[in-house]
């Protein structure tokens, strides 16, 4: 992939906006990608910021004051002053839109009013992406990127500009996709080093209904290799793969040690690590992971982002790498559910090439706009049971309970067991599992639609574990990194062991049929009929239920318990039988606007290692010596634990602890005159010696003249 840096500028309409967000007199212009440090500060700072919001002008101002200080440094680094730029160009475009925030709505309402273009938008997400992903925090979450995604972008503006009734929807949009899914401009790798060089012949159908919609593909993400079909060791495969290395969580990257709590790491969580990231840390405006158990619901958790694990059958899972073709299925993982909405209207749809796509016909789906469910009115009559609740004295449980209202003052009705209490639970089901039977099946079907001079096409599973063998014995070091112990191949081991007969094809329709029985009849399905329900509502997640079944299930962030730390956030889950989309996102948009637990829970994404240095140093004091500047140092540690804080809480932070440890030397005190000393000596004692002189020399020149 091509690291090389996408920048926009953004000064020129700056300077044109009279008031804070006003409508710059023309759209906004891409200059060139070199664009150096030093012109970029010099536009910076003709700028009047105090037109926009403080929220976003200071920390412009302050990134501008730190960016003169490293170019005016002999000793800066080429990657300072990169990173400074990418810093700059970060910060100044959230006077135009703020990316974590804004909405595809809100992205196409700037574009009609020729505030933004869509190479704009795009400008700004891949300089995102040059700076989190691949510099400060290193988050590792794409994999490659798209070389004509600026193409696109300015094919959109030109669309626009011959027809403006284009800019809706996904048009122009700029979206990201697990790296699982076939796009023909890159290689589907899976995360492996086997597809490191896939490049398929013909794109997954979800992608060409991206591309009929006009979305502009920004690239691919890092995943957890084979979707965790390789590792048994699971908790330290997540987020890992052979081919893209570790994805690291937006929140918090890396281990904090340095105020001495030895404050871990997050768990990005698998399989779609990348795309959880990516969605949190808004390095692009949605994103597409897969899931066959949990990938999509787990890592929406963690990043605390909204996913939608579809129904099976509602997106074609064709051209997509599987793992169980049972189970699989691709969904959305987004910031609000509004762009849940588009997503999924822009990939859904019936494809002859995965027959249980023929169910959106038979469930009245087949030009279904996920929009409507965003509209009041919706929900009016639905019911929807509530299985479960936070304790009545947990810190999530006001906003659980407001979410609630929200969804009763929309028009619905929740339903609850004559006694008042939640419905009863459903038990997880009891059949072992059959994924790593199917991805035995399975993955040998997908190796059969590569290109026939492929190297991998028409190969068996064995000849991929063997190869996988092999690697794994000859560089060990391809399978691990420092997190952790090793990771093994062992899962692909037991997928490889099956003997695919008569008895063993018995064994596992029987498991899957257990899991139907389980799941959707005696499960979902039951507590659906016997309480006359639309849909269900609960606290945590269906995750292994709604995966057996292939039913939907969104899960929704509506509390985070702690002030500084993300550690202890609450969800919302809504799940229902097949192909009930449509009153789930109603609900899961009715809590979401009562509890916008998401706006104040942003990613910080700064970069804490300088800060970290700092407060080492500060601890490596004596007691008494630190005891001086307490407040300043419990401030320091508070900004470097936090989640949430910014880079320029981040190095505020830094300045007054390195300040407060090393106070400036107190200046000397002026001389008294004497009064009895030579005025005319003291004078030139207190002057530039060469400025001395001149007055001398020009008194002396004009006692000559007067003489003459």
């Amino acid at each position: 992939m091509n690291k090389k840096v996408f920048t926009f500028i953004l000064i020129a309409s700056v300077l044109l906006c009279g008031t804070a967000y006003a409508a710059p007199a023309e759209p906004l212009k891409p200059v060139a990608p070199n664009i150096d440090l030093s012109s970029l500060i010099q536009g910076l700072k003709a700028v009047d910021l105090s037109v926009y919001p403080a929220k976003y002008a200071d920390p412009v101002r302050h990134t501008l004051a730190k960016a003169e200080k490293i170019d005016a440094n002999p000793a800066s680094t080429e990657e300072q002053k990169n990173i400074a730029r990418l810093e700059l160009l970060v910060v100044v475009s959230n006077l135009f839109i703020d990316l974590q925030l804004a909405t595809v709505s809100d992205m196409q309402e700037m574009v009609k009013a020729r505030k933004l273009s869509y190479a704009d938008i795009t400008y700004m997400y891949l300089t995102r992406i040059e700076l989190y992903s691949y510099n400060t925090n290193k988050l590792n979450a794409v994999r490659s990127l798209n070389p004509y995604a600026l193409d696109d972008a300015g094919a959109c503006d030109a669309a626009f500009a011959l027809d403006p009734s284009v800019a809706k929807g996904m048009f122009g949009i700029p979206v990201m996709m697990k790296d699982n899914i076939n796009f023909m401009s890159l290689p589907t790798t899976a995360g492996s080093i086997v597809l490191a060089d896939n490049y398929a012949p013909y794109d997954a159908p979800l992608v060409t209904n991206l591309k009929k919609a006009g979305a502009v593909i920004l690239g691919k993400l890092n995943m957890t290799e084979f979707a965790n079909g390789v590792s048994n060791v699971s908790t330290n495969a997540t987020g890992f793969s052979s081919l893209g290395r570790r994805v690291y969580q937006a929140y918090r990257p890396n281990a904090l040690t340095a105020h001495g709590s030895n404050l871990a790491r997050l768990d990005p969580s698998g399989s779609s690590s990348g795309s959880g990231v990516a969605a949190s840390a808004a390095l692009a405006a949605v994103t597409i992971g897969t899931e066959t158990s949990g990938s999509i619901i787990s890592p929406s958790q963690s990043n605390f982002i909204v996913g939608l694990k579809p129904t099976v059958g509602i997106i074609s899972r064709y051209g997509v790498v599987p793992l169980n073709s049972k189970w699989d299925t691709t969904g959305p993982m987004v910031r609000n559910v509004t762009d849940l909405a588009f997503l999924l209207n822009a990939t859904y749809g019936y494809d002859p090439n995965d027959p249980v796509t023929e169910g959106i016909a038979k469930a009245g789906l087949t030009s279904f706009d996920f929009c409507e469910c965003l509209k009041p009115g919706f929900l009016q009559g639905k019911r929807l049971g509530v299985m479960s609740a936070p304790s009545a004295t947990a810190a999530a449980r006001p906003a659980f309970d407001a979410a609630l209202k929200a969804i009763e003052a929309a028009g619905a009705t929740l339903v609850y067991q004559a006694s008042g209490a939640v419905l009863p639970s459903i038990s997880n089901p009891t059949a072992p599992s059959i994924t790593n039977f199917q991805f035995k099946i399975d993955l040998p079907v997908y190796l059969a639609t590569l290109d026939p001079n492929y190297k991998w096409y028409n190969k068996s599973f064995s000849d991929v574990y063997d190869f996988m063998y092999a690697e794994f014995q000859a560089n060990p070091g391809t399978f691990r990194d420092q997190i952790g112990p090793t990771l093994d191949i062992g899962r692909m081991g037991i997928a490889n062991s099956y003997v695919l007969d008569e008895a063993t094809y018995a064994e596992m329709a029987a498991n899957n049929s257990n899991d139907i029985r389980q799941c959707r009849d005696e499960g979902i399905d039951k507590r659906l009929l016997d309480y006359n329900l639309d849909g269900l509502i609960g606290s945590g997640n269906l995750t292994t239920l709604t995966a057996r079944a292939g039913y939907p299930h969104i899960t929704l962030p509506i509390f985070r318990t702690s002030g500084t730390r993300l550690t202890g956030g609450s969800h919302i889950y809504f799940a229902g039988t097949a192909f009930s989309e449509p009153v789930l996102i109603a609900a899961a948009y009715a809590a979401e606007q009562a509890t916008k637990a998401r706006d104040n829970s942003l990613p910080g994404l700064a970069d804490k290692t300088s800060l970290g240095n700092a407060i080492t140093e500060a601890r490596a004091l004596p007691n008494e010596e630190r005891e001086l500047f307490s407040a300043i140092y419990d401030a320091a540690v508070e900004a470097y634990t936090s989640d949430f804080a910014i880079q320029m809480d981040v190095d505020k932070a830094e300045y007054a602890l390195r300040a407060a440890m090393n106070p400036e030397p107190e200046p000397e005190p002026e001389p008294e005159p004497d009064p009895d000393g030579c005025k005319w000596c003291d004078f030139l004692e207190g002057c530039n010696a060469g400025f001395g002189y001149a007055v001398v020399l020009f008194s002396l020149l004009s006692l000559l003249i007067r003489k003459r």
